[in-house]
């Protein structure tokens, strides 16, 4: 390898790993005498980078600033951005407590219990992933370490070799006490950055040679075991009158500091522990305030559906007073004909199998009137563990469904005057189109130029405004065909467009890649729309431009989501919201034939499913289509 320099990075204090030696400012420790004895042996040059964090130490390697990492965690995560040598050490991941307590035996007592874990730490990790306590995160370890000392947290997880560093260096470590076995059993090894097979080989080669030495040994026992004891039994009872006597003064002034200490670290939990209320005192006045002035009704029900507490804006829209309200079931206020969905939302609820729910129901006033409210439901409950409360938010959507019945209604009237027109027009047009046909091929011979360019312009006028018809009355009919019992095989559907391409385009199996096509509930005619469009318009537009036209899709729940990739010139940014318009054709498309309603097809029927067509740069030049479409439930008519 050449002799270039290797820089290293590590952290300035995470002991007795990594520490600032106090008399020079250089990174010592245990993984820096390791580090420092590999690169002797190998010959490697090597220039420390000392970070004040964790994250800062991962990112120096992640931006090529440092390649070596000299002891690092060996973890799934880590794996995907370093390659590791072999093990250095083992370190344990453990449950602290404090002395005094008794009630935490092991992982299974944190149930419910406050426990603080460090951000970046295995130890958060665990304990997210087992999802049983209330986690209090911090940034440091010290912040964690002060939280346990001061009773803010039950518990602390962290690195065993380290909490006892540095418990012992604070003259703490009489305080504190393990709980249970080990949570987690972590290899250490050096990390090198991803990409340097060279320099991995050499580290792992030298620290395997340096691990069979005494010299291995000595560096571990200098950093992890007590040292020997400097007094033997005859110091000892040599002097032992003397150090009684030291020792009873000692002990004073140590029982002096410890007070002291104890008595600074309990002086700053009450000051964060009155900051904390102070501030839970403002977020109550604040709720409060929006509780009773949002522009919406907001309501606390019990478990059992009775009303508990509600905001005014609630009774302002039933008619009622608070009192009036308070003790009503849910049930007592909904109209009869909705009351059975929204029985059946509420169990579902309350029995646990939903988080929470929305629906649209009416209601009846006190004077008994109708009005339409958007209903959101969910469950909350008492911080210290009390019984659990429902929270209900309500908006009056009465003027918003009457809009929505005169759109529906509009809708249905043009779209029947769309359809009406359009299959009225056909028989005429095709009559004008035959009629120019049969001229231009009888006479061909005896009309002349100008005759044979009308007769020409009449055919192709009709044939355009036919195709304008056939366009119109699929726009029409989207909306007007029933969802399957059975989901649609997309790729299927897909393979049938290309043959249907393939009658207009040349090589269209060559100029379309098609992969991972997910299956969706949606009409196989509806589905066949959308491909026949999107890929129509990127084999017109961009076909030719050499790089194949890509098309696939992806399932999130509920949501699948498909896509028409092209290489080709792309629309300009201001154009991207109108393309999905009726009859617009955009600045590319004014050359070439068509009818500006296929992307509103696409449109219509994604939103018909709950979804949107929407349309991106594709990276280096080009366009991607991409549609949402959502299974949820049924959609509902357009008209």
């Amino acid at each position: 390898m050449p002799q270039e320099e290797v820089v290293v990075a590590v952290p300035a204090n995470w002991p007795p790993q990594y520490l600032r030696d106090p008399g020079t400012g250089n990174p010592t420790g245990f993984a820096v005498d390791i580090m420092d004895e590999v690169a002797r042996l190998s010959g490697l040059k090597i220039r420390y980078e000392v970070f004040d964090s964790w994250p800062k130490v991962h990112q120096a390697v992640m931006d090529g600033r440092a390649l070596v990492v000299p002891d690092l965690g060996i973890t799934d995560e880590r794996v995907k951005d370093y390659d590791f040598t072999i093990p250095i050490e083992v370190e344990h991941i453990r449950i602290f407590v404090r002395e005094s307590n008794t009630d935490i035996l092991g992982v299974e007592s944190l149930a419910g219990r406050k426990v603080g874990v460090v951000e970046f730490n295995k130890g958060r990790h665990l304990m997210e992933a087992r999802n049983e306590s209330e986690l209090v995160i911090f940034s440091s370890f010290e912040e964690a370490f002060l939280a346990l000392l001061s009773g803010n947290v039950d518990a602390m997880i962290y690195p065993e070799k380290t909490v006892w560093m540095m418990a012992k260096v604070a003259g703490l470590d009489h305080q504190i006490k393990t709980a249970g076995p080990s949570l987690l059993e972590v290899k250490r090894g050096m990390a090198v950055r991803k990409g340097n097979p060279e320099l991995l080989q050499i580290l792992d080669e030298t620290l395997w040679h340096l691990e069979q030495t005494a010299t291995y040994r000595d560096i571990y026992s200098k950093w992890f075991k007590a040292p020997e004891p400097y007094w033997s039994v005859q110091r000892v009872a040599t002097l032992m009158g003397g150090l009684l006597a030291v020792s009873v003064v000692i002990l004073a002034a140590w029982r002096h500091v410890a007070v002291s200490r104890m008595n600074k670290i309990l002086r700053a939990s009450i000051r964060e522990r009155e900051r904390v209320e102070q501030a839970l005192r403002k977020n109550q006045s604040q709720l409060r305030a929006i509780f009773q002035n949002v522009a919406a009704g907001i309501a606390v029900l019990s478990p059992a559906g009775r009303y508990l507490e509600i905001n005014d804006k609630w009774g302002e829209m039933l008619g009622y007073s608070k009192k009036e309200i308070v003790g009503k079931t849910l049930m007592e206020m909904t109209f009869p004909a909705d009351a059975e969905e929204c029985r059946q939302r509420f169990n579902d609820l309350t029995a646990n199998r939903v988080e929470g729910y929305r629906i649209e129901k009416r209601y009846l006033r006190k004077d008994g009137s109708l009005f339409w409210a958007d209903l959101s439901m969910t469950r909350t409950f008492d911080p210290a563990g009390g019984s659990e409360a429902l929270i209900a938010v309500i908006l009056d959507v009465t003027e918003a469904k009457k809009t929505e019945d005169k759109l529906k209604r509009a809708n249905r009237e043009l779209e029947s005057f769309v359809y009406t027109v359009s299959h009225d027009l056909r028989s005429p047009l095709t009559g004008i189109i035959g009629f120019a046909d049969f001229l231009l091929e009888k006479h061909q011979e005896t009309f002349d130029g100008q005759l044979k360019d009308c007769l020409g312009e009449i055919a192709k006028g009709g044939r355009k405004m036919q195709s304008l018809m056939e366009d119109l009355l699929a726009l029409a009919k989207v909306g007007k065909v029933e969802t399957p019992d059975r989901p649609t095989d997309a790729s299927r559907v897909m393979q049938e467009v290309l043959k249907e391409l393939s009658k207009r385009f040349d090589g269209v199996e060559n100029r379309v890649r098609c992969a991972g096509l997910p299956e969706i509930l949606v009409p196989d005619t509806l589905l066949s729309q959308v491909f026949l469009n999107l890929v129509g318009n990127a084999l017109h537009y961009a076909g030719d431009g050499g790089q194949a036209i890509e098309v696939g899709g992806e399932r999130d729940g509920k949501r699948v989501t498909y896509f028409v990739r092209d290489h080709g010139p792309g629309i300009s940014a201001d154009e991207r919201d109108s393309i999905f318009e009726v009859f617009f054709r955009g600045s590319s498309g004014s050359k070439i034939k068509g009818t500006g309603i296929g992307l509103a097809i696409v449109q219509k029927i994604a939103r018909l499913y709950g979804g949107r067509a929407w349309v991106v740069e594709t990276p280096g030049g080009g366009s991607t289509f991409w549609v949402e479409l959502c299974e949820e439930e049924p959609p509902a008519p357009l008209g």
